[in-house]
């Protein structure tokens, strides 16, 4: 008998396998158990999206997760882009970070914040900066949150004192009795001598003895 009958045969060939699919062995393999390679695009039963899978492992299906992505609506009304599999477990009041802007109800001014911000942003008083007229008709920039309190005017003003000068004041201060710091000389009327200070307390110093060191000259009496 020709030796080469009786060796195995290693010619390449293609079988099909029970899942129809085809796949290439060598001939003297033909009957062997095989499984199959191939890439197949198959629907997932939970919710219909094609996933790839090996053939071989394609009654394993039940226990894949999707990685679809899809559009889920969160209670705020806003889309957020998740994996088909998360769909079950994600909260609809999942933390949401779209950016929006906010109208305060109290006074109209707008908040730019992140969406699950907005709770908390509105919470706060507002800090936007406004400018009011103050009963005495200065103007006045202030916190918004704030303008319901007594607020006090601190414009700089001049304001003539009763002893005759002029110095600057803040607006709120103006009817209270305020002390001349000016600095002002006087002259001593029993001896001569000039004392400086501020205004307001002239007549104090002018009280006091003279302090100034003087030198002294008298007659010898040793001649």
């Amino acid at each position: 008998m020709d030796k080469q009958l009786t060796n195995p045969c290693y010619q390449e060939i293609k079988i099909q396998l029970p899942c129809q699919h085809f796949r290439t062995v060598r001939c003297n393999e033909k009957n062997n158990h095989f499984d199959c390679e191939e890439i197949i695009n198959v629907p997932l039963p939970q919710c219909g999206h094609n996933v790839e899978i090996v053939c071989k492992n394609k009654n394993t299906i039940n226990t894949l997760k999707c990685y679809e992505s899809i559009s889920y609506k969160l209670d705020c009304d806003h889309k957020i882009t998740i994996h088909c599999f998360q769909k079950d477990s994600i909260n609809r009041t999942h933390t949401c970070h779209n950016d929006i802007t906010v109208n305060r109800t109290t006074c109209d001014h707008f908040i730019n914040c992140k969406c699950y911000e907005k709770e908390d942003k509105l919470s706060n008083p507002c800090l936007e900066t406004i400018t009011i007229q103050l009963p005495c008709l200065h103007n006045k920039d202030i916190k918004c949150s704030h303008k319901v309190r007594h607020q006090e005017c601190t414009v700089l003003i001049d304001k003539q004192l009763p002893c005759s000068h002029n110095v600057k004041v803040e607006c709120r201060s103006v009817n209270k009795e305020v002390k001349c710091s000016i600095d002002i000389d006087h002259k001593r009327e029993e001896c001569g001598h000039n004392v400086r200070s501020q205004c307001w307390e002239m007549q104090e110093k002018l009280s006091y003895p003279c302090m100034k060191v003087i030198t002294y000259t008298r007659p010898c009496t040793l001649r």
